[in-house]
């Protein structure tokens, strides 16, 4: 395993190569809901932001998925403001289509009209956070929905992340996700377990946007440290 200061240097690195595409590009990281690789398809996947979650790593989860959503699928996102009280109408009526980390012990979750996509994540203490869903994502992106089913993270990669965000004062949803994707991109147990190959090798692509920078050679998995 590499030091500590060497992990630490590469952090750092991460960021300034994110401040340098920001300079270059704009923000660095494509607009939210701007699609990628030309024209975008043209549904919009509407995201739920719940502002007073439970949820730990509620933020880190949008984020997450969001750029998911942009980069491996190339559909547009709508990041929807609810609260938990509202949630469930919300997703009924189509308000918004997911949400990422609804806790396990909603009694509505799984009930008429929402469908539940199972565990995103266990948290340190046990609780269960799942993937509630609008029926109709089926059908809208239906290759979205079944990455969906498939999406769960350990607990210890957000912890990871979260000494990171600290560490280097990070609080940007787009810059967080671009680290998971660039950090946990393994052969096993990483988010290639959620998507064919297409996909996912759209998402290594634009992370190699940023890592190429640190590097100066096209990114590779197997030269992180992993756990």
């Amino acid at each position: 395993m590499k030091s500590l200061f060497t992990r630490l240097s590469g952090l750092a690195f991460l960021l300034v190569a994110l401040a340098v595409v920001a300079a270059a590009c704009g923000t660095g990281i494509p607009e939210r809901g701007s699609g990628l690789k030309g024209s975008a398809k043209d549904e919009i996947v509407k995201v739920a932001n719940v502002t007073d979650s439970t949820s730990p790593y509620a933020s880190i989860n949008v984020g997450i998925l969001e750029y998911m959503i942009i980069h491996a699928f190339h559909y547009h996102v709508e990041i929807v403001d609810v609260t938990s009280a509202n949630l469930e109408q919300a997703l009924k009526d189509g308000t918004v289509h997911v949400a990422i980390d609804v806790p396990g012990s909603e009694s509505w979750l799984g009930g008429a009209g929402i469908n539940d996509y199972g565990v995103v994540f266990t948290s340190a203490d046990g609780v269960e956070f799942h993937k509630a869903v609008n029926p109709g994502l089926e059908t809208l992106t239906p290759d979205l929905a079944v990455a969906l089913q498939k999406m769960e993270i350990p607990e210890r990669r957000y912890a990871q992340i979260a000494e990171w965000q600290v560490e280097f004062s990070v609080t940007d949803r787009e810059k967080v996700a671009v680290y998971y994707f660039w950090e946990f991109d393994f052969t096993d147990g990483s988010f290639k377990a959620w998507m064919e190959f297409d996909p996912w090798d759209d998402i290594r692509v634009n992370t190699q946007t940023v890592t190429r920078l640190i590097r100066g050679t096209e990114y590779k998995g197997a030269d992180l440290v992993k756990d």
